[in-house]
């Protein structure tokens, strides 16, 4: 008598090439987004330093609060943002803070429209920018183990970090090219393409965390 060998629950032939397929659309989504956001993130960096001493004759000693400024969220924030980026869910919060920090940036350049940026100001966008930064790199790090199955994590992260090295890069190379032709004001204008686009909302949609970890041939359990 021959034994009939079933196949497991809920499993079925195309599963694995459909799961497939998903994890590299949600992977490729997501380094798009996290690239083309990481790029902002330094325009900026280039362009307040700039706005402070063009516009605003910053002395030193306020450009250098203002570098201070941006860095200090990075000081307070980072293990509290990491709780908070754990136990939240992350495709909204990195949503929220993309677009948060889309409105902030955009202060800068209405400010200088109508006469009343200052130096106070700047130092809150970049106080602001720096702890939005924070609580989204949180977010956008604690997502990949959702999108991925753990042996392919060190794959992932090494093209989620050649990509961010190269969008940070080209968002300092290419931000000061803008800053210098178009001028440091008109960079940070939402029009502008390079202003702190909402790119992770665009993306967000086509991230899809795997719902059923255990099921994947050769995964753990």
């Amino acid at each position: 008598m021959r034994a009939v060998v079933k196949a497991p629950l809920g499993r079925r032939p195309g599963d694995r090439d459909r799961q497939t397929n998903a994890t590299a659309r949600s992977l490729r989504a997501y380094w798009v987004g996290e690239a083309s956001s990481l790029a902002g993130s330094s325009v900026h960096a280039v362009a307040l330093p700039v706005v402070a001493v063009v516009q605003l004759h910053a002395t030193p000693r306020q450009v250098s609060l203002l570098a201070a400024a941006a860095t200090a969220a990075a000081v307070v924030l980072a293990l509290p943002a990491g709780v908070v980026g754990d136990r939240c869910t992350k495709r909204p919060l990195m949503v929220a803070t993309d677009l948060t920090a889309a409105a902030v940036v955009a202060a800068v350049p209405l400010c200088w429209a109508t006469g009343s940026l200052s130096m106070p100001v700047l130092y809150a966008v970049a106080l602001l920018l720096g702890a939005l930064t924070v609580l989204h790199q949180a977010a956008s790090t604690a997502i990949v183990p959702d999108l991925v199955r753990p042996q392919d994590l060190p794959a992932a992260h090494a093209r989620i970090g050649a990509a961010c090295a190269v969008a940070d890069t080209a968002g300092t190379y290419g931000g000061t090219l803008v800053v210098a032709l178009a001028g440091a004001a008109r960079t940070l204008c939402p029009g502008t393409p390079l202003s702190a686009p909402p790119s992770t909302k665009l993306c967000a949609p086509q991230l899809r965390p795997r719902r059923c970890p255990a099921r994947w041939p050769g995964g753990g359990s």
